[in-house]
């Protein structure tokens, strides 16, 4: 069964289009309720692939803790320590 969606979301005229564009889809070989489920999964990746869901990833991504040397110091290994032992 497939379902043409909530009444107030879906207006009559949109209800009364999606029957024929599943018959057309049948009519072409195509499993209507498939052809959903895989708009659904490209819409959903397609959503997932924003800058801002990229950002949020990477900033709850877990790092290693960084060292007490500056960057480009003049200071070998020896002069720095690491913050938590880890280098």
């Amino acid at each position: 069964m497939l379902a043409l969606g909530v009444y107030p979301a879906v207006s009559l005229a949109k209800a009364r289009q999606k029957p024929d564009r599943a018959k057309q889809l049948l009519a072409d070989g195509i499993d209507p309720s498939a052809a959903k489920r895989q708009e659904k999964a490209e819409r959903t990746a397609a959503a997932a692939n924003t800058f801002a869901a990229i950002a949020r990833e990477w900033l709850i991504r877990p790092r290693l803790p960084r060292s007490n040397c500056p960057r480009g110091s003049s200071f070998g290994p020896a002069n720095c320590e690491p913050q938590n032992g880890l280098n």
